[in-house]
């Protein structure tokens, strides 16, 4: 059934079996343990070919080791195959916060946002932390080609890029902007990825302590998970509200795999340390599966080599 590559909030990420649920031994950016854990978030996981890459961010740290680093290992062997140095994914000035892979194009993305524009605030109805990012500043999204690494293209978007999707019908790029407009209000950038054009998309719905963070294609919608409870389906073309489904806290990255959602719920104090799982035939919560400490990224499979 393959491997679902789960990011966590440390110094590793973890890997579990589809077939049977159970959790496999996971994978250490920093195998030496030269840095202490906490210097270390997996802000994205992309699978590129045999490998799998993890783009490393911290958006409440300006300086550290691993700063916008890309580490990659080849998903079979699981030896190490691409590590680059601090800055590489991202400026100095910027904090990576996703990466995207398009295995159509031979590229991935990776979304930054300010670094001084970052900061947390507490939602007061249950005590969790929410990130917010100061209105109207501007994000960038980097394209890279999957074999080199290098960068193609930047393009600008809103505030606090977050999550982002490939619409392959359309052929562009929905990017979650987690941060308000200079207007308050809570915007999707739309990059046309063959004219480079970026228009903003404003998305209704979302209130209070709500964020738009993963965006997720499944179904012929566009799901979004709200940074509260809840992962939230749109209309590709209207973009209105079409379906909510409870997850439990702080609902930030999931992933689609064989019609299911996969939503990692970090916060140990909220039932977390666990990842949510979604049926997309009843729109219900149909599991909880429990994994290691402060389960954050999840992405795709990974069938068995022929």
């Amino acid at each position: 059934a393959g491997v679902m590559y789960v990011g966590a909030g440390g110094d590793r990420f973890y890997r579990v079996d589809l077939e049977t649920g159970v959790s496999l031994a996971p994978l250490y950016p920093d195998p030496t343990g030269e840095f202490p854990g906490y210097w270390h978030t997996v802000q994205g996981l992309v699978i590129a070919g045999q490998d799998v890459c993890a783009a490393m961010g911290r958006q409440d740290l300006v300086e550290y080791v691993y700063r916008n680093r890309l580490l990659c290992w080849n998903r079979f062997t699981l030896q190490p195959s691409f590590r680059s140095n601090s800055d590489y994914l991202a400026g100095r000035q910027m904090v990576v916060m996703e990466a995207v892979a398009v295995p159509e194009r031979n590229t991935f993305y990776v979304l930054a946002a300010e670094a001084l524009a970052y900061d947390l605030i507490v939602d007061t109805s249950n005590g969790t932390l929410k990130q917010e990012f100061t209105q109207g500043t501007a994000g960038t999204v980097y394209e890279l080609n999957a074999d080199t690494k290098a960068v193609l293209r930047t393009f600008t978007v809103g505030a606090g890029p977050r999550g982002a999707v490939y619409d392959a019908a359309r052929k562009r790029l929905i990017v979650a902007n987690s941060g308000k407009t200079v207007a308050g209000n809570i915007e999707l950038s739309i990059i046309d990825l063959e004219t480079g054009r970026v228009t903003a998309q404003r998305l209704a719905g979302f209130t209070g302590y709500q964020r738009p963070q993963s965006v997720v294609l499944a179904r012929g919608q566009l799901w979004v998970s709200d940074h509260v409870n809840a992962v939230v389906a749109f209309d590709l073309t209207t973009f209105a509200e079409t379906r909510r489904v409870q997850v439990g806290a702080y609902p930030v990255f999931f992933a689609e795999v064989n019609g299911q959602l996969y939503v990692p719920l970090p916060r140990a104090t909220f039932s977390g340390n666990k990842v949510a799982v979604v049926d997309l035939g009843t729109y219900s919560l149909a599991r909880l599966i429990p994994v290691g400490e402060g389960p954050w990224y999840v992405t795709g499979f990974t069938p068995a080599p022929q």
